[in-house]
Formats: C-alpha cells, structure tokens, sequence
C-alpha cells in the first residue's frame, strides 16, 4: 500500500512537471507569434530642432520646435515622436492668428534636398485668434536647413471644419493609427513663412 501511495505521487509529480513545460512551450510559442504579426518597430534615430524668427507680411513671427526618435516606417515618417511646436506672430490682429502650439505631435519626416536638408511635422494644434482660444486644428510646419545659410520655416494651419469647406480639415474622420484618414482641403486656413533672420536649425537625418 505504502508503494502503491509512492507511486501515484511521483506518477501526479511527473504529469506536473509535463505540463507546466508544456505551458511555457506554448506562452513562448504565442509570443513569437504576436511578434511576427505586429511586427518589430524601430525607433528613429532622426531629429529636428529650431528657434528663430522671420519676417512675414511686414511683421516679425518667431518659433521654436523640436522633435525626436518616433517609429520609422516604410512610408518615410517617424510615428509618435516626442516633441514640441510653438509659433508666434509679433502684431496680431483680433481676425488673425497670435499663436499655435502642439497638442500632440503625430509624425515627422526628414528628407535631403537640393543644398540642404528639410524636416517636416505634422499634428494637433491649440491656436489663438484674439483672445479666442481653439482646439484641434491641424498643423503643418517644414523647417529647411540649407547649406548656403538661407535657413527657412513655414507653418501652415487648417480649422477643423471639414476638409469640403477652404481653409477646413475633417477633424471627426481622422483616426490617427490610419495615416489615410486624413483629409485636408487644398488650401489652408493660414500660412506664414520666410527666411531665418535670426537662430538656428539643427536637423539630422
């Protein structure tokens, strides 16, 4: 009887031992497959940064900006990046824009061109129109660092008022995981842009 008790535990030890293998086996084989179907994401080593001012419709608008890491894609943009945007116009009035500042950085992009290097990121912007304050309008700004120091920056903003209206952006469509959902109208709502009269850019591929 004694035997027959011994037995039956290590029987019982065994079978334990069989599936607790077998459940790590499996866990292991379950993650690699998440991984295949995700995919692994690579974190950009490209960066884009800038302050300054220009002049633009005979005022003086200042900037600064930086963005970083974000995961690089095949289309070229780096996804989710950590970063900031703020513009500034010297001299606005109470039917134009005073500022503009991110509310969240959705991708940037850094490509050569001819004599220089550009950066461009786009997201979310809180604008100021007057003492107005508004949320969610889209925003695009390029940075370009040239070679021969004539350093530019443009911002442009769309309202969020559907992309069928000028000037608009069809903020409810838009699901920032689908890239394709944006809709933006040709024309945006306002641009401001110049030669770097003064600062500095640093953009690295």
């Amino acid at each position: 009887m004694k035997n027959l008790k011994c037995k039956i535990s290590y029987a019982l030890i065994v079978l334990f031992t069989a599936i607790t293998i077998f459940s790590m086996v499996n866990s292991s084989f379950a993650a690699e497959n998440a991984l295949a179907q995700t995919g692994s994401q690579t974190v950009s080593t490209a960066s884009a940064s800038g302050s300054g001012w220009f002049f633009c419709r005979g005022h003086k608008d200042s900037f600064s900006f930086s963005v970083m890491k974000g995961n690089s894609k095949p289309d070229g943009w780096n996804y989710g990046p950590i970063g900031f945007v703020n513009y500034q116009a010297k001299f606005p009035t109470v039917d134009t824009i005073g500022q503009a500042n991110s509310m969240r950085i959705l991708r940037f992009r850094v490509d050569p061109i001819d004599g220089g290097t550009k950066a461009l990121v786009v997201g979310i912007a809180q604008v100021k129109i007057g003492q107005d304050v508004r949320n969610n309008w889209w925003f695009r700004i390029t940075a370009r660092s040239m070679d021969n120091g004539q350093n530019g920056f443009m911002i442009q903003l769309w309202r969020p008022i559907g992309a069928d209206k000028t000037g608009g952006w069809s903020f409810g469509d838009f699901n920032p995981n689908r890239p394709a959902t944006l809709k933006l109208n040709d024309a945006p709502f306002y641009q401001a842009q110049g030669i770097l009269a003064g600062g500095t850019l640093n953009i690295k591929p």
